[in-house]
């Protein structure tokens, strides 16, 4: 059975699932259906698989359990990786010059959120839960800025196995410099609701994207590819972009990253 496949819990039964930080409690009693989640700080390494479970692991007594009643479902649960609800502001580790007329890729890994869904054919949603807590961050703006999520990332140049922690996509950035000046990396607004989620053969994997810069006073392009990445084999959609794209938003979003970035 794939990491990623629905699975049965029948009533009065139960299962304790990881995803790198998280552990998530799941019960099911009759028409209900019970949730408990934990993230570590300093997460025990768990099996190479990107989902595990695992039996007799005993919550906390002091957990918050969420309870839903679904009435005539089957005892199926799903799970599936989607990207966070908002922007994230990724920062290098080191600030990164990019010459003139040259393009790089860079590798990002992005934590992702777990979708649950209960029923054949994800009939119902139940929440979302992400599987680690990323600090808030502003950008843009105060006035027509917006509420981010902030990611430090060493935009790997190469991607090789064990780089990756089981619970982020992979996301590869192509930046550009299509200008006659160096260009600084030193944080880009991601905007994650455009990607979708692919399942690798070692990793996570999101679209693709590219960013191209021609000077401070031309409008920088960002176009989202629209199939999975090809460094690794992948294979079908686990989730779609939370919202398809938009090119005027996608403009204007690219217009904050300059003015707060060098762009």
């Amino acid at each position: 059975m794939g990491m990623w496949e629905p699975i049965s819990v029948e009533s009065g039964g139960g299962r304790c699932l990881h995803l790198g930080p998280l552990t998530l409690w799941i019960r099911h009693q009759a028409d209900e259906w019970l949730l408990a989640s934990e993230t570590a700080s300093s997460p025990e390494p768990q099996p190479a698989e990107l989902l595990s479970q695992s039996d007799g692991v005993e919550p906390g007594p002091d957990l918050d359990w969420r309870r839903w009643v679904v009435t005539g479902e089957s005892p199926i649960i799903e799970l599936v990786p989607v990207m966070p609800d908002r922007a994230v502001v990724v920062r290098p580790e080191d600030a990164i010059q990019i010459h003139h007329n040259s393009k790089a890729v860079f590798f990002v890994s992005i934590p992702v959120w777990l979708r649950v869904y209960v029923g054949k054919n994800k009939a119902s949603k139940l929440c979302e839960i992400p599987s680690t807590t990323l600090s808030n961050t502003w950008f843009g703006d105060p006035m027509s800025g917006e509420l981010c999520y902030a990611l430090r990332t060493r935009a790997r140049r190469e991607l090789e196995n064990g780089q990756t922690q089981p619970h982020c996509a992979v996301c590869p950035v192509t930046l550009h410099n299509g200008s006659t000046e160096d260009m600084e990396f030193e944080r880009l607004c991601l905007r994650v609701e455009h990607l979708r989620t692919y399942e690798g053969e070692r990793h996570l994997w999101t679209n693709g994207l590219t960013v191209s810069y021609r000077g401070e006073e031309q409008v920088a392009d960002l176009v989202y590819e629209d199939k999975a990445p090809t460094y690794e084999t992948v294979g079908g959609t686990l989730a779609d972009p939370r919202q398809p794209v938009n090119r005027n938003l996608l403009k204007r979003s690219f217009g904050n990253v300059r003015s707060f970035t060098g762009f």
